[in-house]
């Protein structure tokens, strides 16, 4: 507590084959690296990893599932809602 804000600096940078994301934080209260170091693997960096490392699914070919139009009833008409 009483501690001033930290910095966070997001670099992306051109790497072979898409991005490179580099994290730079600085303001870390003194003492308190490793703490955050394991924060961000823990919470950010590896949940995305996981998550970017998943293959998309794939659509079934030719099936497209539209939602059907709403005809508006006939009680519908000239009315609108207002909040």
């Amino acid at each position: 507590l009483g501690h001033a804000d930290s910095r966070l600096e997001v670099h992306l940078l051109e790497a072979p084959g898409g991005c490179e994301i580099a994290l730079i934080h600085s303001g870390i209260p003194e003492g308190q690296a490793a703490q955050y170091e394991q924060g961000w693997h823990d919470h950010y960096l590896e949940p995305m990893r996981k998550y970017f490392a998943k293959k998309p699914a794939k659509k079934a070919a030719g099936k497209v599932a539209k939602k059907p139009a709403r005809k508006a009833a006939a009680s519908d008409k000239g009315r609108h809602r207002s909040r």
